[in-house]
């Protein structure tokens, strides 16, 4: 079995919004945050990085909603082979693969 982990950067110009569009996707796509953290330092943009899990059938058309949300900065992908131990523990977590997004609110835009 390949375990997939893609890694997106997109700036939108409404940082509520993305997030509620995020929260959509996810349950559209039977997805759920293992982690979410939001950053609002003084001065600058909010930020949401999320490592978040999507069931392989759904992959796809979930990257491309999430590609949707904004201008992508960044994309990366890679697949790697997993062991048996990595299988057994995969199948407990329903077979999802990873998706890491970072939404970043552009406050030059709204």
């Amino acid at each position: 079995m390949i375990a997939r982990m893609v890694s997106l950067s997109i700036v939108v110009k409404d940082f509520n919004a993305g997030r509620a569009s995020l929260d959509a996707i996810l349950a559209r796509r039977n997805g759920y945050a293992a982690s979410l953290n939001v950053s609002t330092p003084q001065g600058t943009a909010r930020t949401l990085q999320a490592s978040l899990r999507i069931p392989a059938p759904q992959l796809a058309a979930a990257l491309a909603e999430l590609k949707a949300l904004g201008r992508v900065e960044i994309e990366t992908q890679n697949g790697e082979e997993q062991n048996e131990s990595e299988k057994a523990f995969e199948s407990i977590a329903e077979a999802v693969d990873g998706c890491v997004a970072e939404l970043r609110a552009n406050r030059r835009r709204g």
